[in-house]
């Protein structure tokens, strides 16, 4: 995969200089790192910045970063989100319940697409984080949802445990 970050810190400095103070991103549409391998980075740069991204619509990124996503969904840093594509591989429990908590915080995003792709993950604990994350898809903070794509299941216990999440 391509990296636009050769150097380490790399994605974190540049997410820094993007929600810098004065910087003015109000007109910022879309964040496209799915081929960055600096997403666990560029998110923290974000994350610690104090800048808000009020027209974000798009945001596609790789594992990595969940806290920092987190943080700038429930601090209200990107209200006008609405198309969101993960990749959750080999996320982990910890990562994943807080993935999943960001979905369901009082300052959730209204994505209207919700684009998930799993695998890479050990199989013991593959279906525990597919439940984590159906079960935020349930607590009905994502009414506005209109399209949802789910990948890389792999096992029927994935499967089921998505749809014992979603009741």
């Amino acid at each position: 995969a391509f990296s636009l970050f050769p150097q380490p810190g790399g994605g974190e400095v540049f997410g820094q200089a993007l929600a810098h103070a004065e910087a003015s991103l109000n007109f910022l549409e879309l964040l496209d790192d799915w081929m960055l391998q600096a997403t666990e980075g560029l998110l923290e740069g974000l994350a610690r910045g104090p800048a808000c991204f009020p027209a974000l619509l798009s945001l596609r990124c790789s594992t990595g970063g969940a806290q920092s996503f987190s943080a700038l969904v429930t601090g209200g840093r990107v209200p006008s989100l609405r198309d969101l594509k993960v990749n959750l591989s080999g996320i982990g429990q910890a990562e994943m319940q807080t993935f999943s908590a960001a979905l369901t915080s009082p300052h959730v995003i209204a994505p209207r697409l919700l684009e998930i792709s799993f695998g890479g993950v050990e199989t013991a604990n593959a279906a525990a984080e597919v439940g984590m994350f159906s079960v935020a898809l349930s607590s009905g903070h994502l009414r506005r949802l209109q399209s949802l794509h789910v990948r890389g299941l792999r096992v029927i216990e994935e499967v089921h445990a998505l749809c014992v999440g979603l009741g």
